[in-house]
């Protein structure tokens, strides 16, 4: 089972100011759950006849083909009152999973339950109730589960890769290094565990500990020379390393091995920008969009590309010298006539040019005719800077409108999003488009997708920095009788606490109230229930004590919906 979905996830950095385009990178997913397979059980347990065997592996197949209730069906017509338990533990693990993969995680729960009230030392089963408890959102249940199931005997590499992942998305990176390391340490499988490889280098990489990460991929290379992710993954460690001709040589290797990899084309095309050779970059991004039409972080790289490159041919479009000098002023009057023709179009300054998922120009503006200046001529390709912002702006709306889509992808890691949003938030703020990043801006902070960057940005314009400021944590309560589209169905508000730059407690109340109004839709009441000063030191590990923009810089914890 691939590790985790088919485009990877990213891990954020923060923006330099001025920044046009950030030196991002896909890195591995974040790290899933797996099941333990029948070859698995078959070198864990006797089976008596071959019957078990056979249907177990009929299901998996079925599994994999995505014919969940079918496997299901089968699963059922194995079942008899009196089987043994080493066929008995095989089944209720894997009709767990054919549950889980129907999306019926109550009933999965339950009979992982059952599963685990009858053999509460079989590592096996607890590996599987510790799956379900991960897919209901229940991680330290999950943790707890899958610890239980590396106390058991003869537990492998699957265990402590589970309670790795589970960890890790809980905040405790420590013990999930120690758990990957444990992983790829266990010999219960020929070769090195390709999941736990994967997790382990990105959560080195994330911790900047690029090195380490590097020897990671290097020893599992020795083993399997041609895993392309994790070539890509290596590609990536070594160009964040400053090693750009072996990254491009991991990438091209990658390319000659799956030609439609999109994340080796995107990733090819980062370090190609890194080189200085944006051509050849937007080449390659170019085809990770072929490659991979719906991915929204190559969108909005792209696009914001798209943007910056029509800028400067609007910029250079508009007056380019002629081969042989014009006569003077004085002596032409033809040349103090205005110039015939249409002049390239300045950027439409309004948010409604969203994408629908397409990739092609929406329209064709038009302008009214320019002087040009003495001594000078326009030279017009029609429709060239237009034809790159509608296609630039397409590209970063769509880029939005896939990670809005409710339905677009599962366990949609906010980091990722976060990382979307403000690429095109950036893109447009550069652009000149301050209008359409607001409202980015107010869309990311709705979902709590919004960035320290955007914040800095905007308070910056709208509130100016202060000779000297003070952090505060202020606690609000957001309550509406009409729920927004983009709040749980089922709740009335939330609490949370706001980090909040200002010069005194007044002035932390009104950014904050600020704030709320902005990202909430019209209708919803705000009250500040406390201000206590304080709370932004780890957010902002540096002296606030110089000059800084005032306003909300972070939150100190998330929104608690209550009902």
């Amino acid at each position: 089972m691939p590790h985790g979905r088919r485009f990877s996830f990213l891990e954020g950095v923060q923006r330099r100011p001025g920044e046009q385009i950030r030196n991002c990178q896909r890195v591995a997913a974040v790290p899933q759950i797996h099941w333990v397979t029948p070859r698995q059980f078959a070198a864990f347990s006797v089976f008596p006849t071959m019957t078990i065997r056979a249907q177990l592996d009929a299901v998996a197949t079925l599994l994999d083909e995505g014919a969940a209730s079918s496997a299901v069906r089968m699963l059922r017509s194995s079942w008899e009152p009196e089987l043994p338990t080493e066929d008995l533990i095989p089944l209720y693990c894997m009709w767990t999973r054919a549950l889980c993969d129907m999306g019926e995680l109550d009933h999965a729960i339950t009979l992982a339950r059952r599963a685990a009230d009858e053999f509460p030392d079989e590592p096996d089963i607890l590996i599987a109730l510790g799956n379900v408890h991960d897919l209901r959102g229940e991680l330290p249940a999950a943790r707890d589960a899958f610890r239980e199931a590396i106390l058991g005997d003869g537990v492998g590499a699957l265990a402590h890769y589970n309670l790795g992942a589970v960890l890790e998305r809980l905040g405790e990176e420590e013990d999930a290094e120690t758990c990957y390391r444990n992983a790829l340490a266990s010999d219960d499988e020929p070769g090195t565990m390709y999941e736990a490889a994967a997790a382990l280098g990105a959560l080195l990489r994330r911790n900047g500990r690029l090195e380490e990460a590097a020897g990671v991929y290097e020893s599992y290379l020795d083993e399997d020379p041609i895993n392309v992710d994790i070539l890509v993954e290596h590609g990536i460690c070594l160009s964040d390393l400053d090693e750009f001709d072996l990254a491009v040589e991991r990438f091209e290797l990658s390319l000659t091995l799956e030609t439609e990899h999109a994340g080796a084309w995107y990733n090819l095309a980062i370090t190609l920008y890194r080189m200085g050779q944006p051509e050849e970059a937007m080449g390659a991004m170019e085809k990770a969009l072929r490659a991979d039409p719906d991915s929204p972080l190559t969108l909005a790289v792209l696009g914001s590309w798209y943007l910056a490159r029509g800028a400067q041919e609007s910029l250079a479009l508009k007056v380019l010298p002629l081969v042989t000098p014009a006569e003077p002023a004085e002596t032409s009057e033809a040349s103090k006539a205005p110039a015939k023709g249409k002049a390239p179009a300045k950027a439409k300054k309004t948010a409604k040019t969203k994408a629908k998922k397409s990739t092609k120009a929406k329209s064709k503006k038009s302008t009214k005719a320019k002087p040009a200046p003495v001594g000078l001529t326009t030279t017009v390709v029609p429709g060239a800077p237009e034809a790159n912002l509608d296609e630039a702006l397409s590209m970063l709306y769509g880029a939005l409108d896939l990670l809005t889509d409710a339905d677009a992808f599962d366990n949609l890691s906010p980091s990722y999003a976060s990382l979307v949003f403000e690429e095109v938030f950036e893109a447009l703020w550069q652009r000149g488009l301050r209008g359409e990043a607001r409202e980015v801006a107010r869309r990311a902070g709705q979902r709590d997708w919004i960035t320290a960057h955007m914040l800095d940005t905007l308070n910056e314009v709208d509130h100016g920095e202060a000779p000297q400021v003070s952090a505060f944590t202020v606690t609000a309560r957001v309550e509406a009788g009409e729920v927004p589209e983009y709040w749980p169905q089922d709740v009335q508000g939330y609490t949370r606490g706001l980090t909040v730059l200002a010069t005194d407690e007044d002035e932390a109340r009104k950014y904050s109230l600020e704030y709320l109004r902005t990202i909430e839709a019209p209708g919803v009441q705000f009250k500040i229930e406390k201000v206590r000063p304080g709370g932004a030191e780890e957010l902002l590990p540096v002296d606030i004590a110089r000059p800084r923009a005032r306003g909300v810089v972070g939150f100190a914890s998330s929104r608690a919906f209550f009902r």
